[in-house]
């Protein structure tokens, strides 16, 4: 075959146990869904986000296609696994779309990515096991049927073994994921769970444009000891100890792994692509080069200046704006005292000028700045009271 000029290359099918799950320090099993909580993991990247009309792919073990917290695409959910429906004998993969995208509702818990459709591309049977040529099935079959601003997530990983055959197979998975990212489809990858260098592990060693690999911290920001390290080609840690999310058979389980590390930054990619933070960094990473953690932190923005000026005194006001994504572009806007419209400012961070107020009584005249960042916009308001200038009321105090 591989002297047929037709055919490029002939790789070993690579068959391993690609999904270890890591036990939860409390057991938390419940085959029936209960009043709905939010894990922490969810509030800690800043969610829950509305993910009403986005999709994800998860490349596992299936999703339990019938239960009532998520949003399943059934007609383009597929199996790559012979005899196997897409439905989810092992669990693994139902506990990761659940942190993707369980419904915001009244039972179970609600995901990063709020009712988003999720598909099942199921590419390991249920007992864990994956050929790779499952998932680069997989991952073709997504490329043909996404839509722009969809996200795969793989929480599979296979070790580098230094076998030539083995690791060709790999490289040429990771071939089929980078023509996948090349094409615009979005990855989170997750790091691996063998507290070592994640780039010995495939796909996790993937530092490609639009492919995140992603480590675990635990609910203190701690670097999880599981955890496979390294930069490149690990881009964010997210939480992945302790995770409360779906399981098979319509009910709730907590385990914990880079596995659902990865559906974290999978929530934010199909939400808020680009507007993710930079939400400080993990303590006790092994490699000493902490990671930094990825959340969704709204633009903030407020202004600081003198609270009261006499009437013709000027003033400078300065904006302060955080937790923006890309260059900051500003926006003044004034209204002197009996103004009912905004007047038009300046562009700049800071703002001077003064108010008039010709008469004895106090009065406040008002600032307003909108900053853009990315693609987020925020605004505030803040109140002057200019001093009287009438005959009854000396300047500098305040005349009622």
């Amino acid at each position: 075959m591989e002297g047929d000029s037709r055919v490029e290359t002939v790789v070993q099918d690579v068959k391993f146990k690609a999904i270890q799950m890591m036990p939860s320090s409390s057991s938390n099993v419940n085959n029936t869904l209960m009043s709905q909580s939010t894990p922490w993991g969810i509030t800690r990247v800043g969610a829950p986000l509305n993910g009403t009309g986005k999709k994800a792919w998860v490349l596992d073990t299936g999703i339990d296609l019938d239960h009532p917290d998520l949003n399943v695409d059934y007609g383009s959910s597929a199996s790559f696994v012979a005899g196997e429906s897409a439905d989810d004998g092992h669990g693994h993969g139902t506990h990761v779309a659940g942190t993707i995208a369980a419904k915001d509702n009244s039972t179970g818990v609600v995901g990063v990515a709020a009712d988003a459709d999720v598909v099942a591309v199921k590419v390991c049977d249920s007992s864990g096991q994956c050929y790779t040529s499952d998932l680069d099935a997989g991952i073709d079959y997504i490329v043909s049927n996404y839509s722009s601003g969809d996200v795969a997530n793989i929480s599979l990983g296979w070790p580098i073994t230094g076998n030539s055959r083995v690791d060709l197979a790999l490289s040429v998975l990771e071939n089929t994921i980078k023509t996948a990212a090349d094409d615009g489809l979005m990855f989170a990858i997750a790091a691996g769970n063998e507290s070592q260098d994640a780039n010995n592990k495939s796909p996790a060693r993937i530092a490609y444009n639009n492919v995140w690999t992603v480590s675990a911290h635990d609910d203190n920001d701690d670097f999880a000891s599981f955890s496979n390290y390294g930069n490149p080609p690990i881009e964010y840690s997210n939480p992945g100890v302790d995770i409360l999310s779906l399981c098979k058979n319509g009910g709730t389980n907590t385990i914990g792994g880079t596995s659902m590390a990865a559906p974290h930054i999978a929530g934010l990619l199909l939400t808020v692509p680009n507007d993710i933070n930079t939400d400080g960094y993990v303590t006790n990473d092994p490699d000493n080069d902490p990671d930094a953690i990825a959340a969704y932190t709204p633009l903030e923005v407020s202004i600081s200046g003198p609270i009261s000026r006499d009437s013709n005194e000027s003033g400078t006001w300065t904006e302060n704006a955080s937790y923006g994504t890309g260059n900051y572009s500003y926006q003044w806007y004034f209204k002197n005292i009996g103004q009912t419209t905004w007047g038009l400012g300046v562009t700049s961070t800071s703002y001077s000028r003064s108010f008039e107020n010709i008469i004895s009584i106090a009065d406040h005249a008002y600032l307003k700045v909108v900053v853009t960042s990315g693609s987020e916009q925020a605004e505030t308001t803040f109140p002057v009271l200019i001093h009287g200038s009438g005959s009854s009321c000396p300047p500098g105090q305040i005349c009622l």
